[in-house]
């Protein structure tokens, strides 16, 4: 999503979520990077400083989901957990992750 290198990974994060947010409440193609800036107080011209645009935005916002899921897997599956035990503590994971980040996975799963 960062079109500028030296953008701190809060700034991305926060662009991430308000924009998740959004696409989840408005749908992607019902959302506009002006919704965006507006949300974080800057012009439309000052986001394009931190994204090169809202596809990029998607494709941040499902690249989050699906690296978090896959670090949590790994962790797990590197665990001396019985399989049933991992199996367990994989669901649980999954159901509080997506609790967690509803916007997200909204995201994820619909657009």
């Amino acid at each position: 999503m960062n079109s500028n290198p030296g953008v701190p990974p809060s700034r991305r994060a926060q662009i991430t979520e308000i924009a998740a947010r959004i696409f989840a409440d408005r749908g992607y193609y019902g959302a506009r990077l002006e919704d965006v800036a507006k949300q974080l107080d800057v012009t439309r011209a000052s986001l394009y400083y931190h994204v090169k645009n809202k596809e990029a935005i998607l494709k941040e916002i499902c690249d989050t989901v699906l690296e978090t899921a896959l670090e949590d897997s790994r962790k797990i599956e590197k665990s001396d957990l019985s399989p049933l035990e991992k199996l367990r503590l994989y669901i649980r994971g999954k159901v509080v992750s997506t609790a967690e980040h509803r916007e997200l996975c909204v995201v994820l799963f619909e657009q």
